[in-house]
């Protein structure tokens, strides 16, 4: 969570934590693991910011992928980001919880001029920035071919919608993956970039 202190150990908390998911199950089972995990979590990190000598706020973004069977679970809070590459058209399927975003849904702020906005930066949920964490998920139906991007504002930042589909489009996901980070640090790049790819098949299911 840029602008505050700690991020790097919120951030790592939360993947151990889902490092510990069971991943076996229907989907149903898969989200209430990753939602349980996930508030112990934000318990975890929200007050040992605020025990503190001098209290701080510590927290992270999170946008998770689920998967089983012919249906995929995206799972998030803040404004890092999932999108779906199918049939050479870009998808984003989850919706930033920022400042900006609660704006421009109002209809106060047209999306063109959200990134010169003074409130650019701001959040509104993150893993440890309160004392409840609500998490937002979104279901889809797989197909064969479809290819997905869980990444951080760093990348969404420096690349177009274009630029991202077509570097989705690249190879395979290895080769993707590289190709979006690599072309996002050749620019300004303010914020950490992270990025992972994942393809499902009707053979393997992912890779």
């Amino acid at each position: 969570m840029g602008g505050h202190e700690a991020g790097d150990v919120a951030s790592r908390m939360i993947v151990e934590a889902m490092g510990e998911v069971d991943s076996q199950g229907r989907l149903s089972s898969l989200l209430d693991d990753v939602e349980d995990r996930l508030l112990e979590v934000n318990s975890r990190i929200y007050h040992g910011g605020t025990m503190r000598a001098t209290p701080v706020t510590m927290g992270s973004t999170v946008a998770a992928l689920l998967a089983t069977g012919h249906y995929c679970l995206s799972v998030w809070a803040g404004d890092s980001r999932v999108y779906r590459y199918r049939n050479n058209e870009l998808e984003q399927i989850t919706r930033d919880h920022s400042q900006t975003e609660k704006l421009i849904q109002e209809g106060k702020l047209r999306r063109e001029a959200a990134d010169g906005h003074p409130d650019a930066h701001v959040i509104t949920r993150a893993v440890g920035g309160g004392p409840r964490l609500f998490l937002e998920s979104e279901l889809k139906k797989i197909r064969d071919g479809d290819r997905y991007l869980l990444c951080s504002d760093g990348l969404n930042k420096e690349l177009g919608d274009s630029e991202i589909g077509e570097g989705l489009g690249v190879g395979n996901c290895a080769a993707a993956c590289s190709h979006l980070v690599n072309l996002a640090l050749k620019r300004r790049c303010v914020d950490n970039v992270t990025a992972i790819v994942v393809q499902f098949d009707e053979t393997r299911q992912w890779n």
